[in-house]
């Protein structure tokens, strides 16, 4: 999901024409993707997959008919639970794993009249833990996912309306620590292999962000497409980066639109896109479409559509697909492999 980033891009970049996709490397012929839904354990009423640890395995959460949120582990046909939480009072988010198997999220907990207190967790072989949070914070999230070292990145902030800062917990450590640079940004929306963080910040307003590539103390913005608007990044790997822009069109219509930023550092929209969610290593990208199902982009072309009431939120490097699917009104936790 963030997979080893080669730094391509020249120390200023300049704004860019968003290109058609004939522009781009050739893709590879479609896929035919087949959809399978993924048991739920006993008691389980719905779910959704929401990363993969790019060897067969996803993570996700469950509702119980209990009233509780677990998250659930399934792998060679097996499915693990970890925490339970009322369902009524948390809000739980399975954000990304690694190839050991290590999920990490945040729970939200709160009603609309209380201010939210975010938490984040990770889960190894050993179960699962809350990860520390720097003095003051009242929200802390792993936004930015997990590397396979084993780094986590994220944001944290001490109240609702204040800025997010950017953390990381590394490797084989219980603390938590500041990323310099990145005291009052907007978003962190991931991480790739050399420990490169993608990140969202304000450009000219709070209104108008913009996405940078982060790496020891030093940001280098990415280049924008030509119409003005807010770009966010979301994911990361290998170097490429997909996020949306949302901005208002010719027509005087507010939409979005989901990019795409190969190696070469020129943002691209991706066709039918409304957004990007995730990116593997090969460049295959999952996100969702204008007429709101799934979609698959190969290298920033349109690979397929995976139907009515499909969500895709990950891809892993072993090409599978981790999102949901509702049938009759219920949400059923679900991936997709290339026939």
């Amino acid at each position: 999901m963030k997979r080893t980033f080669r730094l391509l891009f020249g120390a200023a970049i300049a704004t860019a024409v968003v290109a058609g996709p004939g522009t781009m490397s050739a893709a590879a012929a479609g896929c035919s993707w087949k959809p399978s839904a993924l048991p739920l354990p006993s008691g389980g009423l719905s779910g959704v997959a929401s990363a993969t640890d790019h060897a067969g395995g996803v993570a996700g959460v469950v509702k119980f008919s209990d009233k509780t949120t677990r998250i659930v582990y399934w792998k060679n046909g097996k499915t693990t639970e970890y925490g339970s939480y009322l369902s009524g009072l948390a809000s739980v988010q399975v954000k990304d794993q690694n190839r050991s198997g290590t999920i990490v999220g945040s729970v939200t907990v709160g009603r609309p009249s209380i201010p939210p207190r975010i938490s984040a967790f990770r889960i190894t072989a050993n179960g699962l833990e809350n990860l520390a949070s720097p003095d003051g914070a009242t929200m802390t999230f792993p936004s930015g996912g997990i590397n396979d070292k084993g780094d986590i990145v994220g944001g944290y902030r001490t109240s609702r309306s204040s800025p997010i800062a950017g953390i990381r917990w590394p490797a084989g450590s219980g603390k938590v620590e500041k990323l310099d640079g990145l005291a009052d940004v907007g978003y962190i929306g991931g991480l790739d292999e050399d420990g490169t963080v993608l990140y969202s910040a304000a450009e000219t307003s709070i209104y108008q962000q913009r996405p940078f590539l982060w790496k020891n103390g030093k940001s280098t913005a990415l280049a924008k497409p030509a119409q003005v608007g807010d770009l966010q990044g979301e994911a990361i790997s290998a170097g490429r980066v997909v996020g949306k822009l949302y901005y208002q069109n010719s027509s005087g219509k507010y939409v979005d639109e989901a990019i795409f930023w190969d190696t070469d550092g020129v943002p691209h929209k991706l066709p039918s896109g409304q957004s990007a969610e995730d990116i593997n290593r090969n460049g295959v990208s999952v996100g969702a479409s204008t007429d709101d199902q799934a979609a698959v982009w190969r290298l920033g072309a349109l690979d397929a559509k995976l139907g009515k009431g499909t969500v895709a939120h990950a891809i892993g490097d072993d090409g599978v697909i981790a999102g949901s699917r509702t049938v009759n009104n219920v949400e059923q936790p679900t991936v997709w492999r290339c026939g």
